[in-house]
């Protein structure tokens, strides 16, 4: 990505996004307020911030005079689709609820923009977030939606050649659940059912393909942080 250049008429952000093989998938600009600092992108999606196939991303930046943040989304053809000033995606580590930007929910996916000069906002998302977003950075962090910690499934062994057994822990006032199984694309390969009656479950992995996948715990509280698990055969 190239923060600044210019057009002729405005200056411009550049960002590349790169094939596995290093060959360019796509290129595309959008605006930069001058004078201003780049704080970071946040963010690719393609349905998230709207529900077109878009590619979309969430640009904030600080002002030079009042040093205050400014949050911008924007799609592939620069278009705006969402501005706030004087605001950003504030993170603070001691509090559950502003430690990532963005949470799924069961009420759908929630945006909370941090005010320089006032409260905090919550905004409504029409997309969500994938499952496998934001999961080893959440360990050992008290889930707000209800889990008591992130790390509430494990698996061993890890990497595995065939079959694992995931242990698990249903949040408090949940008394069934599914784990669910998905490659890294996001796509769910298997489902299962589980309740408080164990706390272990065995699962045989020797129709799937060697590679790396992610597991997930889903409940009425929510979903816990997608995990890593590697099948090696």
């Amino acid at each position: 990505m190239k923060w600044v250049s210019w057009d002729g008429t405005t200056y411009v952000g550049k960002i590349e996004i790169y094939n596995l093989d290093h060959s360019i998938y796509k290129s595309f600009g959008f605006p930069i307020v001058p004078n201003c600092r780049p704080e970071g992108i946040l963010y690719f999606t393609e349905h998230l911030f709207n529900t077109d196939s878009l590619i979309e991303f969430m640009y904030v930046y600080t002002d030079n005079l009042y040093h205050g943040y400014h949050a911008r989304v924007y799609n592939e053809l620069g278009d705006t689709l969402f501005s706030v000033d004087n605001g950003g995606p504030e993170v603070v580590l001691n509090s559950p609820q502003m430690m990532y930007p963005i949470y799924n929910t069961p009420n759908g996916a929630k945006l909370i923009i941090s005010f320089q000069y006032g409260p905090l906002n919550v905004y409504s998302l029409p997309g969500k977030l994938p499952v496998y977003c934001c999961d080893s950075l959440m360990s050992g962090i008290p889930n707000p939606m209800g889990f008591s910690s992130y790390n509430s499934m494990s698996m061993f062994p890890n990497p595995n050649n065939g079959s694992s057994t995931i242990e698990f822990q249903l949040p408090q006032g949940a008394t069934t659940g599914e784990i669910v199984l998905y490659n890294m694309q996001g796509t769910e390969v298997k489902r299962y059912q589980v309740d408080n009656t164990f706390h272990n479950l065995l699962i045989s992995n020797a129709d799937l393909h060697s590679g790396t996948y992610l597991y997930q715990l889903h409940t009425s509280a929510g979903a816990s942080g997608a995990k890593k698990m590697v099948l090696v055969k």
